[in-house]
C-alpha cells in the first residue's frame, strides 16, 4: 500500500469482507449490517468507530513516500526519479509524464494530498513569492486571497522592517484583517534561518501518515457532499462515551445505541423483520432503543429503585441520544458508567426474556450490575497497582525555590491578551539569596499562539541574561511543553522550530545552564512582570531595584522560603 495504488474494486472488495466480518453474528452466519461501511470509519469521536477507509490509508502512506523523496532529494530512489521524469523541474511541479511506471502515478497520487498540507515556513523570507506561494498558517487559505497592491513578484522578506520584525503598519494597509491576524501568528526569530517547506498539519512540521489520513478522509468527504462529522453529535458527546470506565462491550452498546442500531421491535419492524412492533414486555407500545431501556414500565421499574428515580418521570426525551445527553449534563462519570451498566442489563434482561424465558426482578437485576461495576473498578485499580501505574496523588503546590550558592535563577513567562494582537513576557533574575538581581518586560505586537509567546519569553529571558553576565543559571518557566521541546534532540522543523533554534543557539552561551519546569505557584514574579508588559510602550528594565508593585510578590516568595 506504501507503494502502489490498490484499485477502487479492489479496496471495496475488502471492505466489503470487513464489514461482513463485523457483523456477523457466527462464522457462516450473516448478521445485519446497520450502518454504511463509511460510518464505521469516521473516528471515534465522530460517531464512527475508527476502522481505516483503505483508500485514505493507501493515498495517505503514498504521500509518505513522497515526503521522503521531497525531504532526502539525493536519495538513490529520489535520483532515479528525477532523471526519469523531471530533470529540469522540482519534484512537485513534476507531471506524470510519458509512458509512466505504476509507481510513478501511484506517487503522483500520493503527492496531490501531500500538496493540500505543504506549506513555507517563514525564515529569512527570500524565497517565498508573497501572493503565489502557500505560507500562511491558516488551512481554509494557506495562499493571499486580498487583491494584489505589490508586485506579484514581491517576497515575504519585503514585508519586514529592518529590526527583521513584521511591517504591522504595511499589513494592515494592503492585506484583509483575518490574513493580517495569520501573519502575526507566525514568530519571527532574530536569527531567521531559511525557508522551507513544512506540512501544516504537525506541529514539529514533518509529515505523518496519521496526519495525512486524516487530512485525506476530509478532503473525501468534501468530494462526497457529505459533512465529516454529524451536526446532531458533536466530538464532546462521543469523547465522553468512550472515555467512561466501563467495558469496551457496554462502551459499543451504548454506541448502538445512540445510533439505533439495537434490533428492538420498531426498528425490525421497519426493516421488514418482525411482524410487529409492539414491545414483547409491557405488550403496549411500539419498542424503539428508548423505550426498552427507560421508557417500559419494567424499565422504569428498575430506574425507580436507582438514583435516577426523581428524574424518571421528568426528563422529556425523544431519542436514547437525547436521554443520554441529559445524564452528562447531570452526572458524573461513575454514575454515567453506573447508568451504562444498568441499561446493558435491561436489554440483556429483555433478550433472554423473549429467547430463554427467563425473567429476573428490578431488585435483582439492580444489585446484579451494582456489584459488576464495583467488580470491574476494584480490578482496574488492583491491575495499576500491580504494573505500576497507580496515579499519584497531585503534588502540592510549591513557591519558588533558590538556586544553589554561585547561581542565577532566571524565570520568564509569557502572557496572551484575549481579543488582541497583543503578547507580553516577564524576566526576573534572583541569586541563591533570593534577592532581586534585574528584570525586564516586553510588549509585542503580534497573535501569537500561548506556546510561542511562551518560547518568546524564553529567548527574551536568555538574552537578558547574557547581556547582564548572567552566565551561570537556572532557566524556569512554568509551560512544561516548552521545556520538553527545548531539551528534546528531534527535529522541529514547525512554526515554532526556529525559535526552538534560537533558544539552543543562546543556551550555549551559557557557561553553566539548567532549564526545568515549575508550577505556575513558583512563577509569579514572571507572570506578574508578563501581564505588567501590557501597560508598557515596548521594552522596560529594572536593575538590582525592583519597581514598588512587585515588591510584594518578591517578598512573598522570601516568606516561603523562611516557612
Amino acid at each position: 500500500m506504501s507503494c502502489f495504488r490498490i484499485p477502487k474494486g479492489l479496496c471495496k472488495e475488502l471492505n466489503g469482507i470487513m464489514a461482513r466480518f463485523w457483523w456477523a453474528k457466527a462464522k457462516d452466519k450473516m448478521g445485519i449490517h446497520w450502518v454504511k461501511w463509511e460510518l464505521l470509519c469516521k473516528s471515534k469521536f465522530a460517531g464512527g468507530l475508527g476502522f481505516r477507509d483503505l483508500e485514505a490509508f493507501n493515498q495517505a502512506l503514498l504521500a509518505k513516500q513522497c515526503w521522503r523523496i521531497l525531504r532526502t532529494p539525493e536519495s538513490l530512489v529520489a535520483r532515479i526519479f528525477r532523471a526519469r521524469y523531471h530533470p529540469s523541474v522540482p519534484f512537485l511541479e513534476a507531471e506524470v509524464g510519458t509512458n509512466p511506471s505504476f509507481i510513478w502515478r501511484s506517487l503522483q497520487w500520493g503527492k496531490e494530498l501531500l500538496n493540500k498540507g505543504l506549506r513555507w515556513r517563514v525564515g529569512n523570507g527570500v524565497s517565498i513569492q508573497v501572493y503565489t506561494d502557500k505560507w500562511l498558517p491558516a488551512p481554509s487559505f494557506f495562499k493571499i486571497m486580498s487583491p494584489p497592491q505589490l508586485p506579484l513578484s514581491t517576497l515575504v522578506c519585503d514585508l519586514f522592517t529592518s529590526s527583521g520584525q513584521w511591517n504591522v503598519p504595511l499589513l494592515k494597509d494592503i492585506f484583509w484583517d483575518q490574513e493580517v491576524d495569520a501573519k502575526l501568528q507566525i514568530p519571527l526569530a532574530s536569527l531567521a534561518g531559511h525557508d522551507c517547506l513544512i506540512w501544516h498539519y504537525e506541529r514539529n512540521g514533518m509529515y505523518s501518515v496519521k496526519s495525512g489520513y486524516r487530512l485525506a478522509c476530509l478532503e473525501k468527504d468534501k468530494m462526497s457532499g457529505e459533512p465529516s462529522v454529524r451536526v446532531d453529535l458533536n466530538s464532546k458527546f462521543w469523547k465522553k462515551i468512550w472515555a467512561l470506565k466501563i467495558p469496551n462491550k457496554i462502551k459499543f452498546f451504548l454506541w448502538r445505541c445512540a445510533w439505533d442500531f439495537l434490533p428492538c421491535g420498531q426498528i425490525l419492524f421497519n426493516r421488514k423483520i418482525a411482524p410487529t412492533p409492539i414491545c414483547p414486555n409491557c405488550h403496549r407500545k411500539a419498542e424503539s432503543v428508548l423505550h426498552a431501556v427507560w421508557l417500559c414500565e419494567t424499565a422504569k421499574e428498575v430506574w425507580r429503585n436507582s438514583a435516577w428515580g426523581n428524574v424518571c418521570e421528568e426528563w422529556r426525551v425523544n431519542s436514547f441520544r437525547e436521554l443520554w445527553h441529559a445524564l452528562q449534563l447531570s452526572s458524573s462519570g461513575e454514575e454515567q458508567g453506573l447508568f451504562a451498566y444498568l441499561c446493558w442489563g435491561l436489554w440483556n434482561r429483555r433478550n433472554s426474556f423473549i429467547f430463554e424465558g427467563k425473567s429476573e426482578t428490578a431488585t435483582q437485576l439492580l444489585h446484579r450490575m451494582t456489584k459488576l461495576a464495583q467488580e470491574f473498578s476494584n480490578a482496574n485499580n488492583l491491575s495499576h497497582t500491580i504494573h505500576g501505574r497507580q496515579s499519584s496523588p497531585q503534588a502540592p503546590l510549591h513557591g519558588w525555590r533558590p538556586p544553589p550558592a554561585g547561581i542565577y535563577k532566571i524565570n520568564v513567562d509569557g502572557a496572551v491578551k484575549s481579543g488582541d494582537s497583543v503578547r507580553g513576557v516577564g524576566v526576573v533574575v534572583r541569586n541563591a539569596n533570593g534577592e532581586f538581581m534585574a528584570a525586564c518586560v516586553r510588549r509585542i505586537q503580534a497573535s501569537y499562539r500561548a506556546r510561542q509567546t511562551e518560547l518568546m519569553a524564553t529567548i527574551e529571558g536568555l538574552r537578558f541574561a547574557i547581556d547582564m553576565g548572567f552566565t551561570a543559571a537556572v532557566l524556569e518557566m512554568d509551560a512544561q511543553d516548552c521545556i520538553n521541546s527545548i531539551l528534546s534532540t528531534e527535529e522541529c522543523n514547525g512554526i515554532d522550530g526556529l525559535l526552538i533554534e534560537e533558544v539552543n543557539y543562546l543556551l550555549h552561551n551559557f557557561r553553566a545552564v539548567v532549564c526545568q519546569w515549575t508550577p505556575r505557584s513558583g512563577n509569579k514574579v514572571a507572570h506578574t512582570l508578563a501581564q505588567f508588559a501590557f501597560h508598557c510602550n515596548e521594552f522596560v528594565t529594572w536593575i538590582e531595584e525592583a519597581p514598588r508593585w512587585l515588591l510584594p510578590v518578591l517578598e512573598a516568595d522570601v516568606l516561603f522560603l523562611e516557612c
